[in-house]
């Protein structure tokens, strides 16, 4: 509807920012930096350093914002969401069926004989946990960012039903000594309405950004939220707004930044594979439907999901991604007793692989994301009957000793 009010991003140059009230700007979201902007008469490009804030706008209004004189371009804000698995989805279909717990984990993965061989258990790693937030009751948090004041990091008040959590939990698995940063971003703050989209992801990014410029930590970061349904986004696939398909989406050009700054960033692919997708997904099942957005980048390392018998699980997002043809890059595993009494969930399989990129970091110095990525893809452990790329599996089911290996050779 037309005069329905809904979230946008606005990608201003600096000396604009402020020069023109614009309307629907939420005064509460701090202006996000960008490198490189876009040149507004190409459509693409570089311009130089851009600013992104936040604004509410009516349909009716858009036209007049993308003509507006101080305005590069509009970006989608989209709602998002944790990538977890209700009980009542029928699933490996079986969710809440353990097939293992956090010890086989580590021993599936050869993180026992990286410990062993390196002595290395995460001592010096900060994984920063991009979700609902951590409570620091439970878990080492030492930073972060919240978008409520009134619930900062670390807060015992979590939200997405503990899934920051679980996604802590899991990262523990492989890199037990790790420290945390939550960036808390399924909270919402009262009045300001930025909890639950892009844009508090977009705001999460640059906040740890400007950590690690600061310190080196966070070194890793995990991503356990995506779309469920392309629908999700208000800009359809060609409209120049579009975030799913769309690579110079704001804040995709943000997660190049912290690709190129030496962060390691890791997604879960989703989980609407076509075998027993959520609910959630409706139509947006099966190959080439459930990865979107910047967690599908060619450079992002996109995660699928096995459980603890290496059977692929049926609603772990299948490829191509809307940005890459070969995603996910590789599956880890999900479906074992953690946090709760089956984690599960691509959601479970992504921080499993930030604590693996927390010990390769630690352990085996000068690794950036490009070189993990390509090193994780070509030692992960082949799945049955697979040579080669496979949009279930990737190229395999990660393998941290292998990897670890292969960095140091």
């Amino acid at each position: 509807m037309q005069d329905e009010s809904f979230s946008v991003l606005l990608e201003l140059a600096p000396t604009r920012a402020h020069a023109t009230p614009l309307p629907g700007v939420d005064s509460d979201f701090d202006p996000v930096p960008l490198a490189r902007g876009l040149r507004r008469d190409a459509g693409a490009g570089d311009s130089g350093p851009t600013i992104v804030v936040r604004a509410d706008i009516r349909r009716a209004d858009l036209a007049r914002l993308r003509a507006h004189r101080d305005v590069v371009a509009v970006w989608s804000d989209p709602r998002i969401a944790a990538v977890h698995i209700d009980s009542a989805a029928a699933i490996d279909c079986t969710p809440q069926v353990p097939t293992g717990d956090a010890t086989d984990v580590a021993r599936a993965l050869g993180a026992d004989r990286v410990w062993q061989a390196s002595g290395y258990r995460g001592d010096h790693a900060v994984i920063g946990i991009v979700d609902g937030g951590i409570d620091g009751t439970r878990f080492p948090v030492i930073g972060g960012w919240s978008p409520d004041p009134a619930s900062p990091p670390g807060s015992a008040r979590v939200a997405w039903d503990a899934h920051g959590n679980m996604c802590a939990f899991d990262a523990s698995i492989a890199c037990p000594r790790a420290r945390f940063l939550d960036y808390s971003i399924g909270k919402t703050a009262p009045g300001a309405g930025i909890g639950g989209l892009l844009s508090s992801a977009l705001q999460a990014f640059h906040r740890a950004l400007v950590q690690h410029a600061a310190d080196g930590t966070p070194q890793v970061l995990s991503n356990s939220w995506g779309l469920y349904q392309e629908a999700w986004d208000p800009f359809p696939p060609g409209d120049p707004s579009n975030y799913t398909r769309n690579p110079d989406h704001a804040f995709t050009r943000k997660l190049i930044e912290l690709l190129d700054a030496g962060l390691l960033v890791a997604f879960a692919a989703g989980n609407c594979g076509g075998a027993c997708a959520d609910p959630r997904c409706g139509a947006d099942q099966g190959p080439g439907r459930g990865i979107w957005g910047a967690g599908g980048h060619a450079r992002a390392i996109c995660v699928g999901a096995v459980n603890l018998r290496r059977e692929w699980i049926g609603y772990s997002s299948e490829g191509p991604a809307s940005l890459s043809p070969e995603k996910p890059d590789f599956c880890s595993y999900s479906h074992f007793a953690g946090f709760f009494a089956s984690d599960n969930g691509t959601s479970a399989a992504c921080p499993v692989v930030a604590g693996v990129l927390g010990l390769l970091a630690g352990a085996r110095a000068g690794v950036d994301q490009d070189r993990a990525r390509a090193v994780l893809r070509a030692t992960a452990q082949r799945a049955p009957a697979a040579t080669a790329w496979d949009p279930r599996f990737g190229a395999g089911i990660v393998d941290a000793h292998a990897a670890w290996s292969a960095l140091a050779a």
